[in-house]
């Protein structure tokens, strides 16, 4: 037997999960739960704490947050039965009406006095959402697949901040303006088209995204409606003003838009349009179609860091657009995985949101792997930076990082508020966390090493980790699992048991309160023995 040799190891950051573990080897990892690249290495994704001990009613669907005039922070929370306000630590029910929408069983949303605010099924679905709408004809293998199928179970929400007041779209219905009086529900805005898919708020007007034509009042899921500028509810087109209308001159629907640099982009089903302003009373807005076979799966799908957007496409493909130029494929490995698992008809509820802080965008995604399959349960992330991709296992179905608010905000499906990367624990509780690395050859020709002790090296290390080595005499023999080996911060250096192989993977995890770690080097000791391989 020889004598002892030391063994540097190096992983590139990173999730790769459409190539075996043999050839991913040491450029990346094979399996990630929750821990991100950064600094050039890997470190744990920090944990969440409560918001607020007040909880709301229903599932959340959309996010806002803008400060008012008083300098008061305040968030926006839309589920599927209403809409609520946090402010000052507490949080308010705002639903117009102040009876809930009730959306599930199909009754009508009221207005103060308990008229009818809709008075017709929002969007049309015989010719809208259903049918040949966001079904097959038109938004793939959605929720919306059948002409009886209703919007109300899924309801996603589009907010806005006009001066210091809230607008707000529960998609499908009205525009409605809450004025930062928590003793007075949010309002509809007179005049505003009455079946509203989304909107945008300018500092100057509102746009409305799929609505009601201005002269025959049918819903078109390709009109474009805007108010005057100043006046919300002027939404009359005239030669004097700059109120207006258009059509989109696609066959699909539109779904999102987003302000970028010094336009407005707008994302159909199938493509997107760039919207640029004109401002002269009679033609207010030009339009562009500038790509297509690159649409919006869902409308909270996209979000913005920097002067660039991140979205998913109908067929799963992750695509970006920066201010000025067209839109990119974003290929990654982990895009089999996603499209391959996300759930059946729950496309609709992908939520996209940022780490500014971590330079990273992430798209929560309803995966039918997990118990929560039809709620988002798990989350694939990339970092912008360094290009390299990650993922987690957390149940969220809305997230906003905004600069608003100290930490980034989420929700869950039990009416819960919570900061996000805030703390060390799961709100108190145990954290859990992984990675895997692929199979690497310690030398050269497969030799077979035997390995004998680990130097742990990390930083801002908080709480124990478990080590399982992996090891494996060919790319395709058996796998033979070593471990777990209990690393504590106060510990040196681990015996390893002389763990023989030709080649070996390292399987790092945690589950304690608090927990965070940085990767540092890795660094063993142990025997060559021989051949391998050969």
């Amino acid at each position: 037997m020889r004598e002892l040799e030391a063994f540097d190891a190096k992983f590139t950051p990173g999730l790769i999960e459409d190539e075996t573990g043999f050839k991913v080897a040491n450029a990346g990892f094979v399996e990630v739960d929750g821990v991100r690249p950064h600094r050039k290495g890997m470190q744990t994704v920090r944990g969440y704490e409560s918001y607020t001990t007040d909880t709301f009613e229903g599932i959340c669907r959309g996010l806002f947050a803008w400060v008012d005039n008083a300098n008061l922070q305040n968030v926006a929370v839309g589920t599927h039965t209403g809409v609520y306000v946090e402010v000052g630590g507490g949080l308010y029910d705002i639903t117009p009406g102040g009876e809930g929408l009730l959306l599930e069983d199909g009754q009508e949303l009221l207005a103060e006095d308990d008229t009818p605010l809709v008075t017709e099924s929002p969007n049309g679905f015989e010719d809208g959402y259903g049918g040949a709408g966001y079904g097959s004809g038109g938004y793939g293998e959605g929720p919306y697949g059948t002409a009886d199928a209703s919007i109300r179970g899924v309801h996603t929400y589009s907010f806005g901040q006009y001066g210091q007041n809230l607008i707000a779209n529960p998609r499908g219905w009205g525009i409605y303006q809450w004025q930062n009086d928590i003793t007075i529900n949010a309002q509809p805005i007179s005049g505003a088209p009455e079946q509203v898919d989304s909107i945008l708020v300018t500092d100057r007007h509102i746009i409305a995204y799929g609505c009601n034509e201005e002269v025959s009042g049918n819903y078109n899921p390709r009109a474009i409606r805007w108010c005057d500028f100043e006046t919300i509810t002027d939404w009359t087109t005239g030669t004097a003003d700059n109120a207006g209308e258009f059509i989109l001159d696609n066959t699909g629907k539109i779904v999102r838009a987003m302000e970028l640099g010094q336009a407005i982009y707008v994302w159909t089903n199938d493509g997107v349009y760039l919207q640029q302003f004109v401002g002269a009373p009679g033609q207010t807005y030009f339009f562009t179609r500038i790509a297509s076979g690159c649409g919006l799966i869902g409308p909270n799908a996209i979000v913005k860091l920097g002067q660039t957007t991140y979205w998913m496409a109908p067929d799963k493909k992750f695509w970006q657009l920066s201010y000025g130029m067209a839109p990119a494929r974003m290929p990654g490995p982990i895009e089999k995985d996603m499209a391959d698992n996300i759930a059946l008809a729950q496309e609709e509820k992908v939520y996209a949101s940022t780490r500014s802080e971590f330079e990273e965008v992430r798209f929560y995604v309803p995966d039918k792997r997990d118990a929560l399959e039809d709620e988002c349960s798990r989350y694939f992330a990339y970092n912008t930076r360094d290009k390299k991709w990650f993922a987690g296992l957390h149940s969220r179905t809305a997230d906003l990082d905004d600069d608003a608010l100290a930490y980034p905000i989420a929700t869950d499906t039990e009416g819960n508020l919570y900061f996000e990367e805030k703390g060390n624990s799961a709100n108190g509780g145990r954290l859990t966390r992984s990675c895997k690395t692929g199979f690497f050859y310690l030398r050269k020709g497969a030799r077979v090493i035997m390995l004998r002790r680990l130097w742990p090296d990390f930083d801002d290390w908080q709480g124990n980790i478990s080590l399982t080595v992996h090891s494996k005499m060919s790319p395709n023999g058996a796998e033979t699992a070593h471990g777990p080996y209990t690393i504590r911060p106060t510990d040196e250096v681990i015996d390893l048991d002389n763990i023989c192989g030709a080649m070996f993977a390292l399987e790092w995890s945690c589950d304690a309160a608090p927990a965070f770690w940085r990767f540092g080097a890795v660094t063993m000791n142990g025997v060559v023995r021989g051949r391998g391989l050969r």
